[in-house]
């Protein structure tokens, strides 16, 4: 239970209804420090995969007993480095691909994108849809969106913030 999980809405802006909901994971243990710091200690480690591959486990599993509600997609972060990691594959093969959208982060470079297309490939096949997250920030530039031709791009808030007062 030191691992929780957290959804956040996402809405349409053509409309102003839910969409969707991205999962978060949170963590509840001392020291009090940011998931991604985590994320990097498991990586650090050796266990990166495997701590990816639970969390996207505990949040299916909250995700399918609440339920999502009809026609809203649950997404969710993976590093592109665990994308192909039997862990994280046998993890994300417990949602419904239809309502699945995986974020790849923006957290690490990506050298080799033809590696990373055939990661994508099988999920793809499945039905699941991706996103480039934080489209902006760290190592998720526009090539990430080129080379990947995801369903969403998620663009950094930094690129977004005060654009209404913006003349």
């Amino acid at each position: 239970e030191l691992l929780q999980r957290a959804f956040q809405p996402i809405l349409s802006l053509a409309s102003g209804t839910v969409v969707g909901h991205e999962a978060f994971s949170r963590f509840a243990t001392e020291p009090v420090r940011p998931p991604d710091r985590w994320f990097a200690e498991a990586k650090r480690v050796g266990l990166g995969a495997e701590l990816q591959a639970l969390a996207i486990e505990r949040i299916l599993a909250v995700a399918t007993q609440a339920g999502l509600p009809g026609g809203t997609f649950l997404s969710l972060n993976v590093s592109p480095r665990y994308l192909a990691h039997p862990a994280v594959a046998a993890a994300l093969a417990r949602a419904d691909p239809t309502t699945l959208v995986v974020e790849i982060t923006e957290e690490e470079a990506v050298n080799d994108y033809v590696a990373l297309r055939q990661a994508v490939a099988p999920y793809l096949e499945r039905g699941v849809r991706f996103a480039v997250d934080d489209a902006g920030a760290g190592f998720a530039s526009m090539r990430h969106v080129t080379e990947l031709g995801p369903a969403f791009v998620k663009l950094d808030a930094y690129l977004v913030r005060g654009m209404s007062s913006r003349q």
